[in-house]
């Protein structure tokens, strides 16, 4: 498979950039990746518990092939502001039987757990591309769903983490 480049990114919850190393990473088996960018006591004591996460991503000749971001405390902990992301929603051309639509979300905040489902709840969950995620402050995130039934936006609910926080910080 190759070899390809391994970017670990310390980021702010507001989304600034801490600190970033690059690394060559050998795809399949007995890959290495650096195993800490900066250590947990190191984050806590410079930027405060639950102010900082952490972003890997893997590209091969300028493709994005995986991207991870991981919070090194617990969504409780970390200090994430109550905060809804901006949802565009948007039918593209018919594929025979289905219906294809494609979501825009715009992060004002980073976000945890974003996941979009129907208001109905006796519709099934539906297939998006992808579906709880999180969006780092000032991202913008495609998702496209291919459905047999018709669906407008309105129909739709789009849900985070950071909804169920009060505007202190704290969880409701």
């Amino acid at each position: 498979l190759g070899m390809a480049t391994l970017i670990t990114e310390g980021l702010g919850v507001d989304g600034r950039a801490l600190a970033k190393k690059e690394s060559e990473f050998r795809i399949g088996r007995g890959g290495e990746g650096p195993r800490d960018l900066f250590s947990r006591e190191a984050r806590r004591e410079e930027h405060g518990k639950g102010n900082v996460l952490l972003r890997a991503t893997l590209r091969k000749e300028g493709e994005r092939l995986a991207e991870r971001i991981h919070f090194p405390e617990t969504y409780a902990a970390m200090a994430f502001r109550a905060a809804s992301p901006s949802f565009e929603w948007m039918e593209l051309p018919e594929d025979g039987e289905t219906h294809r639509y494609r979501a825009t979300l715009t992060a004002p905040e980073t976000l945890a757990g974003v996941f979009i489902r129907p208001r109905d709840e006796h519709v099934p969950p539906l297939p998006f591309s992808d579906n709880a995620f999180t969006l780092v402050k000032g991202a913008v995130k495609e998702v496209e769903l291919v459905s047999p039934i018709s669906l407008a936006a309105e129909e739709l609910r789009v849900e985070c983490y950071n909804a169920y926080r009060d505007k202190d910080g704290g969880s409701r």
